[in-house]
């Protein structure tokens, strides 16, 4: 019985540093492993990480989530913390509830709207009971294409010129009689 207690403190530190995120060098210093797929589960679903909801965006790809509407884009899927696992199989990073989004192939629309409703709706309910998802999705934001002032775009513009510009002389010479043969 006293082992029992005397080991509690050190659990209860244990369990509760699992949730804690801290930086390289703390964890080495303490010991946890970098590949730990629980840390990696559990830093994968942080819903107000923009690197976890883009690794999550990551996991979507032509060939396994393709013709989809908007609504059920990889961006909006990633919103409410689910990756694409399979053709048309999504899974949740954190309850790791599945949910097929197969869409009828059968060329009728009111089938295709309903289907792709339902669909649209089970991103949010399609989540287990204690998941916390449904209530506490990713902001709007990271869904969002980024809004640039007229500055940041012309930084942008300069700095893809600089780079194109380094190339000059590594860019073949094009004959205009080929150009107008293609």
């Amino acid at each position: 019985m006293a082992a029992a207690v005397e080991g509690t403190p050190r659990r209860v530190r244990a369990l509760l540093s699992s949730f804690l995120h801290t930086s390289g060098k703390e964890d080495e210093s303490r010991g946890l492993e970098q590949d730990d797929p629980a840390l990696e589960s559990f830093c994968r679903s942080l819903p107000r990480s923009k690197e976890a909801f883009w690794n999550r965006v990551e996991t979507f790809s032509p060939f396994t989530w393709f013709a989809k509407p908007h609504a059920l884009s990889p961006l909006h899927c990633s919103q409410y913390g689910w990756e694409n696992s399979e053709v048309d199989i999504l899974q949740c990073v954190s309850c790791k509830a599945c949910l097929d989004a197969t869409i009828s192939t059968t060329w009728d629309s009111d089938i295709y709207s309903k289907t792709c409703e339902q669909l649209k709706e089970a991103l949010v309910s399609g989540h287990s009971k204690l998941c916390p998802w449904p209530d506490n999705p990713c902001p709007e934001s990271f869904v969002k294409l980024p809004l640039y002032s007229y500055s940041q775009w012309l930084e942008d513009y300069r700095a893809r010129w600089r780079s194109i510009i380094t190339l000059v002389d590594d860019i073949p010479l094009v004959d205009e009689q080929a150009v107008k043969d293609m």
